[in-house]
């Protein structure tokens, strides 16, 4: 569910990827969201550029046990 809702917001910038994870209507986007966000976030911190900003990839493991 995880992947389905990332394939969304793969290769975009933060905006368009931030916009169109929400619209979904998946079980999965507040952890996306909430990823993406945070990601955001430390990329600001870190001295970067909102307007240069974007999602390159976004990997989802399985579970574990």
């Amino acid at each position: 569910k995880l992947n389905a809702c990332a394939r969304f917001a793969r290769k975009l910038h933060i905006f368009d990827a931030l916009s169109r994870v929400q619209i979904l209507d998946k079980k999965g986007v507040a952890i996306v969201k909430s990823v993406l966000e945070a990601a955001r976030v430390n990329a600001i911190k870190q001295g970067m550029s909102e307007d240069r900003l974007f999602v390159k990839e976004i990997v989802i493991g399985k579970k574990l046990g």
